[in-house]
């Protein structure tokens, strides 16, 4: 309760919590009665702590950007070469080839 009054738990800040679930909900009810599905699952919890280390980045202050990331496109031309299929019959080994165990 302490961080949330200093501030530090603003809209879209990311955190790791831990605790016990009382309710899921997946469904609203509009005014007039009808059933809705909720775009993201509603979760209930008790007795909520975050975590040590927990306090994740802030969102930025002009809103939240694109994380940038290092990106490789792979394209393929024609078809890839396969090895052959090994066979499974077995094969007779020299008793000189063979080696001792110890």
């Amino acid at each position: 309760m302490g961080l949330f009054k200093k501030g530090y738990f603003c809209k879209g800040r990311q955190v790791t919590i831990t605790g016990h679930i009382k309710d899921v909900s997946a469904y609203w009810f509009t005014g007039s009665g009808e059933i809705q599905v909720r775009k993201r699952p509603e979760i209930q919890l008790t007795g909520v702590n975050v975590l040590d280390g927990g306090l994740g980045p802030m969102p930025n202050p002009e809103g939240q950007a694109q994380r940038l990331t290092a990106r490789t496109v792979i394209t393929q031309v024609g078809t890839p070469e396969v090895d052959e299929t090994p066979s499974m019959e077995p094969v007779e080994v020299a008793e000189e080839e063979l080696v001792a165990p110890y």
